[in-house]
């Protein structure tokens, strides 16, 4: 895997929207453009206040069910429950992302975002995100060059991360959940979500058949993704995906920023 530096990226995204006229970014969130996940934060705090909703524990308790888990007395017992199954690889990523996202039934998105808001804060999210993503970002802006996250975290959480992170974007797309008339969360997810190649079919729901310039991810879920930019990159990637970079053609690893 060859490594590329920030400016180098900078440089080669502007020139190649100079020859095609148009282009997007994509950047995973966990791991990309911060280290650690947002949602696990998110998780762990309000499992501490007992914050999930009675609405969501007939849910809660038929996933235990399904896994031969017993449920808890609570809702938030429950989801504690799937977490540590999940921990423990007793309970599938994909369904443990959908989960957090409906978990929140019976607040608003934007009760549940503040409530994301108030965990990433204690959690130092600030502190935790990248440089280097910043300064491409920078890049975009100063280029209007669209910018999306693409991330298998729910949506409310992502952009409570992005809020506390100080990034600017132009799209997220990550995990939802149904909501009722009155924008009340219901614990049902929207399917597909983007995870693996979901990660792709969401960006082109949004951005449609836009050029994706280069995108950005630090996990073997974001392989898809990243096959289908021009320019993929690798931002401290995880084990998994430099198992699998022979397969993701003209990968670069990206050179940290210098303390």
């Amino acid at each position: 895997m060859t490594p590329i530096s920030v400016n180098q990226i900078g440089e080669w995204i502007l020139a190649e929207r100079a020859r095609l006229g148009e282009g997007v970014l994509a950047f995973d969130a966990d791991g990309t453009l911060w280290s650690g996940d947002v949602a696990e934060d998110f998780v762990h705090d309000a499992i501490r206040e007992g914050w999930f909703r009675a609405e969501t524990y007939d849910a809660l308790s038929t996933e235990l069910k399904k896994f031969g888990l017993a449920p808890a007395a609570s809702a938030t017992g429950c989801l504690a429950a799937l977490f540590h199954a999940y921990e423990q690889g007793q309970y599938p990523s994909h369904l443990m992302c959908e989960t957090i996202a409906w978990a929140s039934a019976g607040y608003t998105e934007w009760e549940a975002q503040a409530r994301a808001t108030i965990a990433l804060q204690r959690a130092g999210l600030l502190q935790r995100a990248r440089a280097e993503m910043r300064a491409v970002m920078s890049v975009a802006a100063t280029a209007k060059i669209d910018v999306y996250v693409v991330s298998a975290s729910p949506t409310y959480v992502v952009r409570a991360g992005l809020e506390v992170a100080q990034f600017n974007v132009q799209g997220v797309i990550g995990v939802d959940a149904e909501q009722d008339a009155h924008g009340v969360f219901l614990p049902r997810p929207i399917r597909p979500i983007p995870h693996g190649p979901g990660k792709v079919s969401g960006l082109r729901a949004v951005a449609g058949s836009s050029p994706l310039l280069a995108a950005f991810g630090d996990n073997w879920l974001d392989a898809h993704l990243l096959r289908e930019s021009a320019l993929p990159v690798g931002v401290y990637p995880k084990q998994r995906l430099l198992d699998i970079a022979s397969e993701i053609p003209g990968l670069r690893l990206l050179t940290p920023a210098q303390p």
